[in-house]
């Protein structure tokens, strides 16, 4: 089958996009998507089959071409849905991504693990490419060595054990952040309390009370919400409140502590993280991150951190004390706590320039 036809083949037979044009969101349904997706990826893992038994001297049109093509068609087919977990979160959504996860990453096993396909790239002659594509093969071989291929067969099973772990653990992870936005509300029913809130935010808790047959007014973690109230909501309290809901979210503190708490996730992650930069030949999980970034070594990026603390610690102490000082003359308010920075920054930008952020909402 040609790679261009398999392409148009499966996006025709999956209502997807195309390349041209916007997805198709209406055309997913949620309980096919799993075996869809499964069936796309075998149909990716035949054609990388073909593609080096039918060549024996791969070129960049033979090989890097069509397998960037099936790249680009994974990603057209999986990103709209990836797209829809995160924005419109249901439960069956969510079940059908989480299905989907593990075939995800027995794929990227099988390519990054697959030594004829690593060996064909490298066998590749790069005298008449361009800067660009020697670039991306470069790269590519960066994936694979950053994927195991070099690794032995036990350490290669361990290795896609991991990384299937880490990306459930990623997802749960995510679950219990939403979860536990959505978990905390207060109900307040004196205007008085949200006095200073924008029209826009004022509207958005009134409908939220509405359908849930409440009177007044309901306000929620998300960031809308949060941002509003943080910045705008005269009432002090009401400010710390929120502000302590939401920086304690899915963890062991707070108004819903433990129900969603993610620091044994986290332990997991750091720990799995570890082991997989071992498995590599990394000292820690820091060194195997910055393989593909410009910074060459972990001790530059803490040096640059620390430099930087340096050159600003200074100009941030004098701001935050003009604020103190602005907080202590106009709002006899001392001292400043963290519920309080966004709102007195607001109010001082309206003070110094005449200028609010909400009337900067238009533009």
């Amino acid at each position: 089958m040609n790679v261009m036809l398999s392409k148009n083949y499966m996006m025709e037979r999956y209502n997807m996009s195309t390349t041209v044009g916007l997805p198709q969101f209406s055309h997913i349904k949620i309980e096919h998507f799993k075996s869809h997706l499964d069936a796309l990826l075998k149909n990716h893992l035949e054609e990388i089959d073909r593609l080096l038994k039918e060549n024996h001297h791969y070129t960049w049109d033979n090989l890097i071409y069509p397998l960037d093509s099936l790249a680009d068609e994974l990603e057209r087919f999986w990103s709209p849905f990836a797209h829809m977990h995160a924005v419109m979160d249901s439960e069956a959504i969510r079940e059908s991504y989480e299905t989907c996860l593990p075939l995800l990453s027995a794929y990227d096993a099988a390519i990054g693990h697959n030594q004829d396909l690593y060996e064909a790239i490298k066998s590749i002659d790069q005298h008449s490419l361009n800067p660009a594509q020697k670039k991306i093969i470069e790269d590519s071989m960066q994936d694979f060595e950053l994927s195991g291929v070099a690794l032995s067969k036990a350490n290669k099973k361990r290795f896609e054990a991991i990384q299937s772990r880490l990306a459930e653990l990623s997802s749960k992870f995510e679950n219990n952040v939403l979860d536990a936005t959505h978990a905390y509300t207060i109900h307040i029913t004196e205007a008085e309390r949200v006095a200073g809130l924008p029209e826009h935010a004022l509207n958005t808790a009134k409908e939220l009370a509405h359908e849930k047959g409440l009177d007044g007014f309901v306000l929620t973690l998300e960031y809308p919400c949060f941002q509003a109230v943080i910045t705008h909501a005269e009432d002090r309290a009401l400010r710390e409140e929120m502000y302590r809901a939401y920086i304690t979210r899915a963890s062991d503190q707070g108004p819903n502590a433990g129900t969603f708490d993610n620091t044994p996730l986290i332990d997991e992650i750091l720990s799995l993280r570890h082991e997989k930069a071992e498995l590599l030949g990394f000292n820690n999980f820091a060194e195997l991150s910055l393989a593909t970034k410009m910074a060459a070594s972990t001790n530059q990026v803490t040096e640059f951190i620390y430099d930087l603390i340096s050159r600003t610690r200074d100009k941030g102490k004098a701001e935050f004390r003009q604020l103190e000082v602005f907080a202590q003359d106009k709002w006899n308010l001392s001292p400043v706590n963290p519920w309080d920075v966004a709102y007195l920054s607001e109010k001082r930008r309206q003070d110094l320039y005449s200028l609010s952020q909400e009337e900067l909402r238009p533009y």
